[in-house]
């Protein structure tokens, strides 16, 4: 708006309004060009191009070249009213005629637009050059730009303002452009003033190390990691990191950004490099353990399967691979006092935790018991004996056989034919197993056996059966059994014969016996005291002479015969008498 002091100045003479005239011209070498033609203030237009009139809200600047050559621009706003079109045409066009305008006259006017200012380090000095939007003043006439500062008798004018920190906002100063004759103008325009300059943030050098701890996740603060940050107004209202916590999944380089924001929302980051680690070891228990070996001498040292591991645990989980001292496999050598296994675990970061644990090696496993038969011959004795070697028939253990006892290793007589006998084989770890088998006990030497002569008297038997014992005697290893004579038996056909028979002992020895045949033919017998002879009777046959002798005493043999054929038949065939012969007597028979 116009100060004042412009009203009061426009009544002097010197500053009357002009009038001016524009006046068409068809000469012109592009459409809206005026020229001042004349000191009374005609100035010239196209009259066809009738909207190049000035309107009343017309914008911008039209250019206007005065007699001589000097140029300048009108602003519409310059224009305080326009007449209609004054017929007056002395071009030929119809449309040509002559515009009046009323201008202002020639003291300065301000003219301004708002802007934005940007605080710089915390502040921002405002000049009048960057509010001026093409202010005018007289021609010919310099012009200064400021600011009307204060109110009053106290307002005075700047050539600049500044603003800081507690000035961020909308203000409305007054923009002021003077005249190189003391004239002024002023107008208000709006100038907002922002802090929106980043703070300045700084981030601690080198690696930050922070450790994960049973308790994750770890709470990094912004302490740790900032190094010192600055800003133009000198107010960080929020500090941020990102990220701000850690667990084992972190476990190594991370980068984490540190956001500061000042009071009026800008913000600035850096970067720093947090190393996270894992310090602790794992935690494991170990128990002993008893190993058995198999039926190879062999036994596993996996701790993983044996057993020997019982509970472990870390803060950021196992890792598989375990790693441990000792023998990969057990033997029999490894049997007796327990001895220390130390295995190695690790978490998943390389924290390794030992840990011993006691190993006893032992063997339950049987031995393998093999058996076969054997056959045992008696001596001259009677006498035979095997051995548990003779039996075995390839056992054996993994560890060793310490020994091998056989039931029965002995034999007699007594053990002719199938025995059953067992093996008992132990380990050198006392581990037992047993096999039965058969003994067979034979006796293989011959008997030695002696025959002697015999006679076997008749007495009415159609034959004799011989006696094969009573007529050999043996000797033998074993007792002397199973005589046997060939023939078995004599017959009374053989009367007065002497008949070789063949003694056999348990089929194996055999000598040979003469048998005399001696008594009474067949049919015939001698029945003692058949006649009541109180000295007895005998009866003698004489096979040669086929006569019978009979003796007979103190006989009694009452009703006999006269020619006592009854007598010889009682006394031969025990046939009953008819006379008793009170005397001995002999009778020759003829048969």
């Amino acid at each position: 708006m116009k100060h004042p002091i412009t009203k009061i100045l426009l009544l002097c003479p010197v500053f009357l309004l002009y009038t001016f005239m524009l006046q068409a011209q068809s000469n012109l070498s592009a459409d809206g060009y005026v020229h001042q033609i004349d000191p009374n203030g005609h100035f010239l237009f196209q009259g066809e191009k009738q909207d190049y009139i000035i309107p009343a809200d017309a914008t911008g600047l039209i250019e206007f070249v005065m007699e001589g050559g000097d140029g300048g621009y009108v602003h519409p706003s310059d224009v305080d009213d326009f007449r209609e079109i004054l017929s007056q045409g002395n071009t030929g066009n119809p449309k040509s005629g002559y515009v009046k305008y009323v201008f202002r006259g020639y003291g300065p006017t301000a003219r301004c637009k708002d802007v934005t200012v940007t605080l710089e380090n915390g502040s921002y000095t405002l000049t009048g050059s960057e509010v001026d939007n093409n202010s005018v003043v007289a021609p010919g006439e310099g012009k200064t730009t400021g600011f009307a500062v204060g109110f009053g008798p106290s307002q005075h004018f700047e050539s600049s303002i500044s603003f800081d920190c507690t000035n961020i906002g909308l203000y409305t100063p007054v923009f002021r452009v003077l005249s190189a004759n003391g004239l002024y103008d002023d107008c208000n325009f709006a100038v907002t003033v922002l802090d929106d300059v980043a703070p300045v943030v700084a981030c601690k050098t080198g690696p930050l190390e922070v450790s994960v701890g049973l308790n994750q996740p770890y709470a990094l603060s912004v302490s740790e990691l900032e190094q010192g940050w600055s800003d133009g107004c000198g107010i960080v209202v929020y500090k941020s990191l990102s990220p701000s916590e850690f667990t084992c999944e972190d476990v190594g380089a991370n980068t984490v950004t540190l956001t500061v924001t000042d009071n009026n929302g800008n913000t600035s980051s850096c970067t720093a490099s947090v190393t996270v680690e894992d310090n602790i070891p794992p935690v494991v228990n170990c128990q002993d353990i008893t190993v058995q070996l198999n039926s190879e001498g062999i036994g596993s040292t996996n701790p993983a399967f044996n057993g020997a591991l019982g509970s472990r645990s870390d803060n950021c989980g196992m890792d598989n691979s375990i790693s441990y001292t000792g023998p990969i496999f057990y033997t029999c050598n490894e049997i007796g006092p327990a001895f220390p296994i130390t295995v190695t675990l690790g978490d998943v970061n390389g924290n390794e935790t030992p840990c011993t644990y006691m190993v006893t090696v032992e063997d339950n496993v049987a031995p393998t018991a093999l058996c076969r038969d054997v056959t045992v011959e008696l001596d001259e004795n009677g006498t035979g004996s095997t051995t548990a070697a003779a039996v075995d028939n390839g056992s054996g253990d993994a560890c060793g056989v310490q020994s091998a006892v056989l039931s029965g290793q002995s034999f007699s007589c007594g053990d002719l034919g199938v025995n059953t006998v067992t093996l008992t084989v132990t380990d050198v770890n006392n581990n037992t197993s047993t096999c039965p088998a058969i003994v067979t006990v034979e006796d293989n030497l011959d008997p030695e056996v002696d025959c002697s002569d015999i006679t076997v008297t008749f007495n009415g038997e159609g034959s004799i059966r011989l006696d094969p014992e009573g007529m050999a005697t043996g000797t033998d290893n074993c007792a002397v059994a199973g005589f046997e004579a060939d023939p078995p038996s004599i017959s009374c056909d053989a009367l007065g014969e002497i008949v070789p028979v063949t003694v056999t002992v348990h089929n194996t020895a055999s000598c040979t016996s003469n048998v005399t045949v001696e008594g009474l033919p067949c049919g015939w017998m001698s029945v003692p005291d058949g006649i009541g002879c109180t000295n007895g009777n005998e009866g003698d046959f004489d096979l040669g002479a086929g006569n019978f002798t009979l003796m007979a005493a103190g006989c009694y043999t009452p009703g006999a015969s006269a020619d006592e054929s009854g007598y010889i038949k009682y006394q031969l065939c025990g046939l009953p008498m008819s006379k008793s012969i009170l005397r001995p007597a002999t009778w020759s028979v003829s048969i």
